[in-house]
């Protein structure tokens, strides 16, 4: 069990990383359709607060915390910290193998079920984000929702003031 509690922070860090990646490589807006892209420095924050609270802060505590038990009682609780030691360069190469892998793969499928988000109605203005579709495509033309539209939002989710995407329609 020490030994998954090891694999499982590597995994973790890995997948964060590997995420926060993709949104930084490419312009994404998965949650709204026809989504300016998130920006570079709100991932990044995104990130920095997610690898503090998933997994710097709860590794710590539990090596801590299985430290003080394998002490206090011998053979019953692994020290994760002598797990992580004896974690030679095999073991850790097939968790990353595996992470990699499967991380990528899920990866796969969240850019599969993304839309293209032109910045104008014709397309001609370029790629404006990969975003969430539309659930009807009968119901939802280019115009309704490419460029996306405030709507009642004032705000998008990273703080910055919503105005629409002037339309050359």
């Amino acid at each position: 069990m020490t030994n998954v509690s090891v694999s499982l922070g590597i995994i973790e860090g890995t997948s964060s990383t590997m995420t926060s990646s993709l949104f930084l490589m490419l312009p994404l807006n998965p949650s709204v359709i026809g989504g300016k892209p998130i920006p570079a420095d709100y991932v990044a924050k995104l990130w920095a607060v997610q690898m503090l609270f998933e997994l710097v802060i709860p590794e710590i505590i539990l090596a801590a915390i299985s430290q003080k038990l394998s002490e206090a009682r011998r053979g019953r609780f692994g020290d994760m910290t002598e797990a992580l030691r004896d974690f030679g360069a095999r073991e850790i190469a097939v968790v990353a193998f595996i992470a990699v892998t499967s991380i990528a793969y899920m990866h796969g499928h969240f850019l599969g079920a993304l839309c293209l988000a032109p910045t104008d109605a014709d397309g001609g203005g370029g790629l404006l984000s990969l975003s969430a579709c539309c659930e009807d495509a009968l119901d939802c033309w280019m115009e309704d929702a490419y460029p996306a539209t405030c709507g009642e939002m004032k705000y998008w989710s990273w703080g910055e003031k919503c105005e629409p995407v002037p339309f050359s329609g």
